[in-house]
């Protein structure tokens, strides 16, 4: 009865350190796609839905058109803005801002929101540039 403890705890900690290991270095490799300049791209993103957890701060859906398709993204909300009334948090949905993305991965994204869209660009839904454009 005793092995068979010590092995599910050994078996335990081997998943525990893969897990680990796998967060690390998926970190990294976000951190190298969106630090390449010349892999870089940045969009207009659409804010498409708020979400607030039980155990994690809130977040906004949003999606942005990154040239291969439409794609998703989250950001959440660890500024001033978590702590603003739900009211106002939902008010950010179906507003606009700059996104920036790996083209080679567009899963790897960031969204803006201190940079919203001038109204010159709000129709240009399908635009990416390799420069922010304003």
């Amino acid at each position: 009865m005793n092995n068979k403890k010590k092995m599910f705890n050994i078996i335990m900690i081997v998943v525990a350190m893969m897990i680990g290991f796998y967060i690390y270095f998926s970190s990294e490799d976000r951190e190298q796609y969106l630090s390449d300049e010349k892999n870089i791209g940045f969009a207009i993103g659409e804010i498409i839905d708020f979400e607030i957890g039980s155990r994690v701060p809130p977040w906004f859906t949003y999606i942005f058109n990154s040239g291969k398709g439409v794609t998703e993204g989250s950001y959440d909300l660890y500024d001033s803005l978590r702590n603003a009334s739900m009211t106002y948090q939902k008010s950010f949905i179906g507003r606009k801002f700059l996104v920036k993305f790996s083209k080679e991965k567009p899963k790897y994204n960031e969204m803006y929101l201190d940079r919203p869209i001038p109204d010159s660009l709000m129709n240009c839904s399908d635009c990416v540039w390799s420069k922010p454009p304003f």
